[in-house]
């Protein structure tokens, strides 16, 4: 009899268990998927063979304190299938008696022709130090009033933003390709940008060699 009973009552619960497992009046299906992306960016020319992927820009040479503003080099997202946002630094710098295109004939900077060091703000020079800014604009050419304090460049990363916020113009920015809650300027696949530069040379230096400053462009995903 013992027995019995607890059989019945092992029964009894494995049957309210089962009741509550399907009482639910909805469930739900999940279906999980990823996008595999190429991120790639490429400054100059799509077809240039050049390895380290870079194009010089040549400021002419010029006096103490002077102002330039380049022509554009162009920046594409040659990447597949990936809108990204770019941020812009300052890498490397060298040192030349003599301008070369490349990277033969230029030496790393030293105590005898040391690296010049970059000023904060568009007006921040002084001996051995320059300014470098950049933005991205939509047109033929630039100019002074396209440049401001947020576009000055360092060696830590920028990130480019929409309207004149930082590496963008007043005028004929880029249209985003993605709307970002971080005002990202994002960039859609096969899409070219013009870039301009803007330097402000030193007060005065220490030497007459050419410097070749390297602005690293990289993209990556994220609104």
């Amino acid at each position: 009899m013992k027995r019995l009973l607890v059989l019945v009552l092992g029964l009894g619960l494995v049957t309210g268990l089962a009741a509550g497992i399907f009482a639910a009046t909805n469930d739900s299906a999940y279906v999980i998927a990823r996008c595999t992306v190429t991120i790639s960016v490429r400054v100059g020319v799509i077809a240039d063979v050049d390895a380290d992927d870079t194009d010089d820009m040549l400021f002419q040479t010029s006096g103490l304190n002077s102002v330039y503003i380049s022509t554009y080099v162009n920046v594409t997202n040659n990447g597949t299938g990936a809108i990204t946002k770019w941020t812009l630094h300052i890498s490397t710098q060298w040192q030349a008696a003599s301008i070369s295109y490349n990277d033969t004939g230029w030496s790393a900077t030293d105590a005898s022709y040391p690296a010049w060091t970059y000023g904060a703000n568009l007006t921040d020079n002084s001996a051995n130090r320059v300014v470098l800014a950049a933005v991205f604009k939509n047109a033929a050419t630039a100019s002074e009033s396209d440049f401001a304090a947020d576009d000055v460049l360092g060696t830590t990363d920028k990130t480019y933003q929409t309207g004149a916020l930082v590496i963008g113009p007043a005028a004929n920015d880029y249209t985003t390709a993605a709307t970002s809650g971080n005002s990202y300027n994002m960039v859609a696949p096969g899409s070219t940008r013009q870039l301009f530069f803007r330097v402000l040379l030193p007060s005065s230096v220490t030497d007459d060699r050419y410097r070749r400053m390297g602005v690293m462009v990289t993209a990556s995903l994220g609104l």
